[in-house]
């Protein structure tokens, strides 16, 4: 029965793969007679999460700006069809060759290189006189368990200029001072648009719609469920405050899931909800805007778009301190709170004191709209081009 599954297994990986490939592009088109701008953007893979969807965001902008995008990623993934939309995925398997292909077919010299571990491209693209510009979401702790460190190195070394979301995540970096002129920090911006044209009351029905949530007030995370986003600690909290709703919003990783599951009947905790992966932007931005407090329980996150789009949408911010850029931005007792790292009691009485108090909640969620604004997404890409496009570099 071992050996079936293990074949079986197999067997879905390898249908999985191909039907993939229908979205792959083998063939480069000549770039030379057209007078639309273009752009190289490398991705590590094309699985859900946070790096890839902002780079989705950048290169649907990228689209409506006028630019043909060409994406180049290590494997497929179930992004692939929302990228294939706006640009032309490859999957290169001899890389010096697709570059050497890319230049005769007139793509112009300028590439940018989202994530740290897909470093290494950053060095072949240099190796031909592209202008690079990376993108470095990740902290150490992330790079370090994608085995990413030396593509981190080449990033750094190889690219023009190097972006980080804030100076939290450029600080827990250490970077050489040989490399400091290149470096420069940008937020990205809020790609999900602001959902305030739902009415607090009409966001609740669409959300009953898909859950039976209670009248209590309603805790969201929108995130995959793993240890480094604090998934079990948001299970915690959930099963400490029955009064509560809880909703989890992302797809799981298997393993905590497993390992939870071990401990807990979460069909036992009523109040827990976990829809999995909204790909709907409507039901999403109704979740934001039905929801009392935003709750992010990350022990590793390089900036968290997620508390950009909660503030957006009037929703306050918990979150544990030295955990990420984001606290660059959410300020104690003004759009939310920091509590200690990995301390669920505090975070909880946090969570208590401001959905007892409606008073509190709509100060801070009035500030948190505020604060918000500062983060454009169309300027975060004009930004990029900017940097990319500039004579100097």
């Amino acid at each position: 029965m071992g050996l079936y599954r293990y074949f079986r297994s197999i067997a879905s990986y390898i249908y999985w793969y191909f039907q993939q490939l229908k979205y792959i592009a083998f063939y480069i088109p000549n770039f030379k007679n057209t007078k639309k701008k273009n752009i190289v953007i490398v991705t590590h893979d094309m699985s859900y999460g946070g790096a890839t969807l902002l780079l989705l965001y950048i290169i649907r902008t990228l689209k409506t700006k006028g630019y043909s995008v060409v994406i180049v990623s290590s494997r497929p993934g179930v992004m692939a069809s929302d990228f294939s939309k706006y640009a032309r995925i490859y999957i290169p398997y001899v890389p010096v060759l697709f570059i050497k292909r890319l230049i005769l077919a007139g793509v112009s010299n300028t590439a940018i290189v989202n994530t740290a571990i897909a470093g290494n491209w950053a060095k072949r693209f240099k190796e031909y006189n592209f202008k690079v510009l990376s993108l470095i979401h990740e902290l150490p702790g992330a790079v370090a368990s994608w085995g990413a460190e030396r593509s981190l190195e080449k990033s750094i070394k190889y690219s023009n200029i190097v972006v980080f979301p804030s100076s939290y995540v450029l600080d827990k970096h250490k970077i050489s001072t040989l490399y400091l002129q290149k470096i420069v920090i940008r937020p990205q911006g809020v790609y999900l648009k602001n959902g305030a044209l739902y009415d607090k009351e009409r966001a609740i029905r669409e959300v009953g719609r898909i859950l039976p949530i209670s009248s209590n007030k309603i805790i969201l995370n929108v995130a995959t469920g793993n240890y480094r986003k604090g998934f079990d600690l948001f299970i915690e909290l959930a099963e400490k405050e029955p009064n509560l709703n809880f909703i989890w919003v992302g797809d799981f990783d298997k393993n905590i899931l497993t390992d939870i599951k071990n401990k807990l009947n979460l069909n036992e905790i009523a109040n827990l909800y976990l829809p999995g992966y909204i790909k709907d932007p409507r039901l999403l931005h109704s979740l934001y805007v039905a929801s009392d407090i935003f709750v992010l329980t990350s022990r590793d996150e390089p900036f968290g778009s997620v508390v950009l789009e909660a503030m957006q949408n009037k929703t306050p911010v918990v979150a544990f301190e030295n955990a990420g850029g984001f606290q660059d931005v959410v300020k104690n007792d003004k759009n939310g709170y920091l509590v200690n790292f990995e301390d669920t009691y505090s975070m909880l009485r946090k969570i208590q004191s401001i959905a007892q108090d409606n008073e509190l909640q709509n100060r801070l969620a009035l500030r948190a709209l505020k604060d918000s604004e500062r983060f454009d997404f169309e300027e975060y890409v004009d930004f990029l081009i900017r940097l990319q496009f500039a004579d100097s570099l």
